[in-house]
């Protein structure tokens, strides 16, 4: 999904000109997304002038943790191998 950032929106209107499916509509000089009209086709955060409209991501705290796990391991492993490089100095 897409979302506005509305400290950067200047309401141009140039995102709603190009959106394919008319999900976005200028109020009170921002634009404003209508969810269940918009596919997610990112076109809006191309032509964003101000670079207002950015991609918003699901956090998948899972995968997070099983990340910080391998980079937890490979730290170990990096730390090792510094350890014996050290020692043979």
């Amino acid at each position: 999904m897409v979302r506005v950032d509305k400290r950067f929106c200047i309401g141009c209107g140039i995102c709603a000109q190009v959106c394919p499916t008319q999900a976005i509509t200028i109020l009170f000089r921002t634009a404003e997304i209508d969810e269940s009209r918009c596919i997610d086709c990112k076109t809006c955060i191309s032509v964003c002038p101000r670079g207002a409209i950015k991609e918003e991501r699901k956090v998948n705290i899972p995968e997070i943790k099983e990340r910080l796990k391998n980079l937890q391991r490979r730290i170990e492993e990096l730390s090792m191998r510094l350890g014996r490089l050290e020692a043979k100095r």
